[in-house]
């Protein structure tokens, strides 16, 4: 059998679409699907949940700073306004200090801040401050991640439900980019 050489070239682009085709699926694949986190970390959480309550105190360090930490205070204690918890967000990233700024039954309103084109929170009638007593901010000009929940549930806070930041606007890893938290994602409570 005699190929033409006009098929074989259209044959030839085929095969090589083909080929880059297949190559961006398997890539688009690797995106959309990473790898598993190392489950050392959530299985450690699982082991401490179920012992005491709370788990012996622990001295640890989180960028820098000491903390005095009870690992499963909240398996028998109720979280309070307040309360600076240590909060595992991510399987695959290390858990963070966060303050308990809105608690389940707390109304809480996005307020647009227009100067700094930013977000606020008002928790009642009183705007949420950090650790220098300046109003907290967060996001940018577009609507925020915790906009979807006060859309969607209204704007009281349900049963588990809480919004934390970090002492510090803005941060990350807080209520300002990851919306209204659960509380089954607190590991303890900071004393100090």
């Amino acid at each position: 059998m005699i190929i033409n050489p006009k098929n074989k070239r259209i044959f030839s682009i085929a095969v090589g679409v083909f080929i880059l085709a297949l190559t961006g699926v398997i890539t688009i694949s690797k995106f959309n699907h990473p790898k598993p986190p190392p489950q050392s970390a959530f299985l450690e959480d699982q082991k401490r949940r179920s012992g005491p309550c709370p788990g012996p105190e622990e001295t640890i360090e989180v960028n820098g700073k000491t903390y005095t930490y009870l690992p499963n205070w909240y398996a028998c204690h109720p979280v309070e306004r307040g309360d600076r918890v240590y909060f595992r967000f991510s399987n695959s990233l290390e858990p963070v200090v966060r303050t308990i700024y809105a608690i389940p039954g707390d109304h809480v309103e996005l307020v647009k801040d227009s100067t700094l084109h930013h977000w606020n929170l008002k928790v009642g009638h009183d705007l949420v401050l950090d650790a220098d007593h300046e109003p907290h901010f967060f996001g940018v000009k577009a609507l925020p991640v915790l906009s979807l929940y006060l859309k969607e549930k209204m704007p009281v806070l349900k049963d588990k439900n809480y919004i934390l930041f970090d002492d510090h606007s803005p941060s990350r890893a807080d209520s300002g980019t990851l919306g209204v938290v659960n509380s089954d994602d607190f590991l303890g409570k900071i004393e100090s």
